[in-house]
């Protein structure tokens, strides 16, 4: 039997997966958002300064962390730490470092405070 195959490949598949498989369509995601965040009076310099900032700190992979300010860390900190206790989990330090779009520590206790955590991020953003 015959397989039905459309007259013509649909270049924007093909774009698409180049895109995702780069990394570019985070990368302009979280330009927009940073662009959003902070406005600008010209966007075009930001975006250009954003790029060369995170060439200089080879952080590309770590799009979004700089958005980021103490208090909101302690907030996401709170979010995994919804009965107060203080502390979260290995696993849950892992998703908020995760949500910060940084990558966690090799090493991290099996209970951590909010100053550890905090003194994670930071140490984390340092790099």
């Amino acid at each position: 039997m015959a397989e039905n195959k459309p007259a013509f490949e649909d270049p924007r598949v093909d774009a698409k997966a180049y895109l995702e498989s780069k990394g570019v369509l985070r990368l302009f995601q979280e330009l927009g958002t940073a662009l959003i965040y902070n406005k600008p009076e010209d966007p075009r310099a930001f975006i250009i300064e954003e790029l060369k900032r995170l060439k200089e700190k080879e952080k590309v992979q770590q799009l979004g962390s700089s958005i980021f300010t103490e208090t909101d860390v302690e907030t996401m900190f709170g979010m995994f730490d919804p009965t107060g206790t203080g502390f979260i989990t290995k696993d849950q330090c892992k998703q908020a470092f995760s949500s910060l779009c940084l990558q966690a520590p090799s090493e991290v206790n099996d209970s951590v405070s909010k100053d550890e955590f905090c003194k994670m991020v930071a140490d984390s953003r340092a790099l």
